[in-house]
């Protein structure tokens, strides 16, 4: 019997390849709806199999968006950080949201009486589903080809499992009595409480679904005092569904606030585990993107060619650490300060090394210094990552060639100055 093992076996399956916007447009409710059975039954399979090397689960703020543009410039800095990825399978997603499978949150009293406020993934959910969408079928289609479209893209990264894709919603429909017990414990906790109290605006607030964050509604006279504590459900709810999530495929997650990391260590402390997981360092990343990837446009290629070096993407993932620790506490101009001393001059040297002389385009003809120049960043990193690749003008012929090559090649890079190389290398490239 065959196996799907990811979202692209299953879009290849159906479609026969990895298909095109019109091929997604043209489909007619049938076919929706059978391609929706087929992402559904696969994503149920890979619900519940770890994953043989451990990935960073970042939530569902961004896990939940990836394959949204406005999300693009944090899918990037994730990558520049992280070695795995898990982000949700937003084709099988998108089918498996229903009134049925959805867990319900307490509804809020008010105080005056006669009136309650509803909230929770039961309200927020489908709307962005097919059950809330089922009716236009033409914003169905273009939904499908932007989800689609994405995953096609980014085919490299998911073949690569540099990214790796699964159903959040199999895993919290099996898990939705824990993840609810786990809400009725944190309403308790006098812990939990401070944490989420003390989420600010300058914290990124906290998420209360995948895609909403910080939104409380309040009838007027406010809540009936014996629903006080309730009002904190929604983010006790996305807490519990994203650590069961993480847990289903052995991820680990990592928060990119620091209102969402106060309140994870908040809730470690409560079960006695690690709580000094450290978060993902969506500031100090900001300001290396700046620097390095200044579009914010990083390439599904480069992003798997960064990672083509095991041992460079450490050094290079480790430095970052390192830089991390050494600014907790910084300002955000000290931060960008820190960053740019530390960043430019070794992007400098390494455009320097991995650059041609000048003396080349006087000496050689045009169409060759252009070779030699455009060249010379992927061969300083082919030669770092041990591929052995020197170069197109290499072993062209003896003579003058020979000897400008051998005197203005680029030195052997080492370490995260590959991971820059190829940073700067895609962005000149453009």
């Amino acid at each position: 019997m065959f196996v799907l093992v990811n979202v692209l076996d299953v879009l290849e399956g159906f479609f026969g390849e990895l298909p095109s916007k019109a091929t997604v447009l043209g489909l007619s409710r049938e076919q929706i709806e059978e391609l929706g059975e087929l992402a559904m039954a696969s994503a149920s399979v890979l619900a519940d199999d770890a994953l043989d090397e451990p990935a960073v689960y970042p939530g569902g703020w961004l896990a939940g968006n990836w394959a949204k543009q406005l999300f693009r410039g944090d899918l990037n800095l994730a990558l520049l950080y992280q070695p795995r990825l898990l982000v949700h399978d937003s084709l099988a997603d998108f089918f498996f949201v229903g009134a049925d499978n959805i867990p319900e949150l307490t509804n809020m009293r008010g105080a005056l009486g006669g009136m309650s406020v509803t909230r929770g993934p039961k309200i927020w959910a489908p709307s962005d589903s097919y059950v809330g969408m089922r009716d236009d079928l033409d914003a169905v289609r273009h939904l499908l080809a932007r989800i689609i479209g994405y995953f096609v893209e980014l085919a490299p990264l998911l073949r690569s499992g540099i990214v790796i894709a699964r159903a959040q919603w199999p895993t919290i429909r099996r898990e939705s009595a824990q993840i609810l017990t786990s809400v009725r414990h944190d309403v308790r906790s006098p812990e939990m409480l401070k944490a989420v109290q003390s989420a600010s605006l300058d914290g990124g607030l906290l998420p209360v679904w995948d895609t909403l964050r910080g939104m409380h509604v309040t009838p007027p006279g406010g809540f009936d005092p014996r629903d006080a504590l309730l009002q904190w459900e929604p983010e006790y709810f996305y807490l519990a569904k994203t650590l069961a999530v993480a847990n289903a495929a052995g991820a680990i997650y990592s928060p990119s606030t620091e209102d969402e990391l106060r309140l994870l260590r908040a809730k470690s402390s409560r079960l006695e585990a690690a709580a000094t997981r450290e978060g993902h360092p969506v500031a100090l990343l900001r300001e290396v993107a700046r620097v390095l990837v200044p579009d914010m446009q990083l390439d599904a290629s480069t992003a798997v060619a960064i990672r083509q070096s095991e041992s460079a993407f450490d050094d290079w993932r480790r430095s970052l650490r390192n830089l991390q620790k050494d600014t907790a506490h910084f300002t955000p101009d000290e931060l960008r300060e820190r960053v740019e001393d530390e960043l430019i001059p070794e992007v400098r040297a390494i455009e320097r090394l991995t650059s041609r002389s000048q003396a080349i385009r006087t000496v050689l003809k045009a169409e060759s210094a252009a070779t030699v120049i455009s060249g010379g960043v992927a061969t300083a990193v082919s030669l770092a990552m041990g591929q052995g690749w020197i170069g197109p003008t290499v072993g062209v012929g003896t003579g003058a060639l020979s000897w400008l090559w051998k005197a203005y090649r680029p030195a052997n890079l080492g370490g995260r100055q590959t991971v820059i190389a190829s940073l700067i290398r895609a962005h000149n490239d453009k």
